[in-house]
């Protein structure tokens, strides 16, 4: 079994672990991340105490979701049952609740609050081995406003962006519907700029950075655009390796700038296409900005944080994982989740005092309902 030293007094016996069910693969929306840092759970304060023990995930209401209840140290063909303790906010979609061998549990979230589902061995009112918490949040809507960006030079034609959205806005939308949190596509516009630095097609630095004159933001007064909306720029590519930038209303206000907006490529800088996986990632990411998260535990590209937690998070500062091979400290997790070292989308839920950017979705719903992200 597996052993967690909680304290110097006690130890803490877990037979079953909580996993995201297509643990390896791509963001889907019915797959929510699992925040499973740490065996006690720390409730951001308005959502309460609890002494449930085990791990906490989002449902937003009125939607299912599958999780996956691996079966660690204790036979493969003990039957389990999963039991909500709150059938009025999440409704336990399993037959009987009878949890199959391939550990697939399906819920549904029917009302907003914090749930518990109980597992437990060998029937429906057996003893609980395993416990959950579950936050179903109503669904708060963000506008989402696409720009494909033609880039020229001084002395030639850049390249119009060829550039399906869809995925990647479904992708974005997968990694933030555990929060509740979601997002509408307003129309498309098409737009050009110029560019003093005879870099046609790509770009690479946003104001406050750059020393262009023109920059890719002042799309919005521009063409006199006032919307409520995050700003989404596409490009056809970026010099070096940037994969995406942004300045949301935060960074705007310190560096005293009217302009926000993301910017995100079609193609890498060798012309190659971008896959959407990786492209909704970045924009999430950059989205997060908006809503006032920072980087994971405020370590940035140039000295990331090394836990493997950290390297879980959507707001860790980089696309990709360095490699892990100093010392017994840095973590030699090369797949947090979504494929060999790119990082994960985990939205944290729990708030431990310890960690300096927990409690991420309260921090993020928070922003939206005072309207402080535009």
């Amino acid at each position: 079994m597996i052993n967690l030293n909680t304290t110097d007094d006690f130890r803490i016996v877990v037979p079953l672990r909580w996993r995201r069910f297509n643990h390896g693969s791509l963001s889907e929306r019915d797959c929510p991340e699992i925040d499973d840092r740490g065996y006690f759970i720390r409730r951001t304060a308005a959502w309460g105490v609890t002494d449930v023990r085990g791990p906490m995930f989002g449902v937003m209401r009125s939607h299912e979701v599958k999780v996956r209840i691996l079966h660690e140290d204790i036979d493969a063909a003990a039957p389990l049952f999963a039991t909500s303790a709150h059938p009025d906010l999440l409704e336990i979609k399993n037959a009987d609740g009878a949890i199959p061998a391939d550990g697939a549990l399906t819920v549904k979230g029917k009302a907003r609050g914090t749930a518990t589902i109980n597992v437990r061995l060998g029937a429906i009112d057996g003893p609980v081995l395993a416990d959950c918490d579950v936050r179903v949040s109503r669904r708060l809507s963000v506008p989402i406003k696409p720009w494909l960006v033609r880039i020229d030079s001084t002395t030639a034609t850049g390249t119009a962006p060829v550039f399906n959205i869809d995925p990647v806005f479904q992708r974005c939308r997968a990694i933030w519907r555990p929060a509740g949190i979601d997002f509408t596509l307003r129309p498309t516009s098409n737009a050009t700029v110029t560019l003093p630095s005879n870099q046609a097609d790509r770009f690479d630095n946003l104001l406050p950075y750059a020393q262009d004159t023109a920059s890719v933001l002042n799309i919005q007064t521009s063409v006199g655009v006032a919307e409520k909306a995050i700003h989404w720029f596409i490009i056809d590519r970026f010099i070096g390796t940037t994969v995406g930038r942004g300045i949301s209303r935060q960074t705007a206000n310190d560096s005293a700038l009217a302009n926000t907006g993301i910017l995100t490529a079609v193609n890498d800088n060798t012309g190659v296409a971008r896959d959407p996986e990786a492209t909704g990632r970045t924009l999430a990411h950059e989205i997060g900005h908006f809503f006032r998260l920072s980087h994971a535990r405020l370590m940035h590209s140039d000295g990331p944080a090394s836990d493997t937690y950290a390297r879980r998070q959507l707001m860790f500062p980089l696309s990709g994982l360095p490699q892990g091979s100093n010392g017994t400290a840095v973590p030699r997790v090369n797949d947090v989740g979504y494929g060999n070292r790119v990082r994960g989308c985990l939205l944290t839920m729990k708030d431990f005092v310890s960690h300096s950017t927990d409690g991420e979705i309260a921090t993020a719903r928070n922003a939206i309902q005072s309207d402080n992200w535009f």
